[in-house]
């Protein structure tokens, strides 16, 4: 989750960077109504930093259904398996007409947790969603940040794969925002099927990152100067 514990402090973009990408990622979600898009970046380009600032924003804004952040440095963070589950908890937070129909299904069959992630997928999300009495509006955004860092290759492509049918099929208030590295495995999804004509992407080192960089810069040196005042008070502030 993007406000976990476990991922204290997270990475976070400075104030006035990536400004460009979370405007356009936001009015994809908001104002165009795309139900899938896609961040992709090479590594350490800040993906992360910027999948955590509109997880901020979606919330703060009342439009976050749940993330999930995927890392092979933390336990249960590095496969699938928790992936719909971990969803599931916080759509039955996020969204409270959902849980009695969550709960439900566990009580119905609690062995649901153990199952494989298709079925997670169906029977804890799309079923309660589809009983819903009045439609969910405006829709919410389900935040899913590097999957390339999920261990199993094939689980992410069913869950791409499997996602993109359903957002075909029914006409769930959903929209899902992934982030990744272009993995071959990954992109093949995103670029074909059903899953291309609905992803919106955005290649995160195409946009200008020369105002960010110098933005970087500063601050950078405004926090040396200060933590070391004591060392440099004979020298002028930059």
């Amino acid at each position: 989750m993007f406000d976990s514990s476990d991922r204290y402090p997270p990475p976070e973009c400075i104030a006035g960077t990536c400004e460009d990408v979370i405007t356009q990622i936001i009015e994809a979600v908001t104002g165009n109504g795309s139900s899938l898009c896609w961040l992709n970046g090479m590594t350490s380009s800040g993906k992360s930093a910027v999948v955590q600032s509109l997880a901020e924003i979606f919330a703060s804004k009342c439009r976050l259904a749940g993330s999930f952040f995927f890392s092979r440095a933390m336990a249960n963070h590095h496969n699938a398996q928790h992936f719909f589950p971990t969803i599931t908890f916080q759509l039955s937070v996020s969204v409270p007409s959902l849980r009695p129909f969550i709960l439900e299904v566990l009580e119905h069959d609690p062995s649901i947790l153990l199952k494989a992630p298709h079925y997670q997928f169906k029977d804890l999300i799309i079923d309660p969603f589809l009983q819903l009495p009045q439609p969910l509006l405006p829709p919410m955004v389900v935040v899913v940040d590097a999957l390339d860092e999920c261990e199993d290759q094939c689980l992410v492509r069913d869950m791409i794969e499997q996602i993109s049918e359903v957002l075909v099929k029914f006409d769930l208030p959903l929209c899902f925002l992934f982030t990744s590295r272009p993995e071959p495995h990954i992109r093949a999804k995103f670029i074909t099927g059903q899953a291309a004509a609905m992803t919106c992407s955005f290649t995160l080192h195409e946009f200008d990152a020369h105002n960010d960089i110098q933005t970087f810069l500063w601050s950078f040196l405004d926090r040396v100067y200060a933590d070391r005042r004591p060392v440099m008070r004979s020298h002028p502030q930059l």
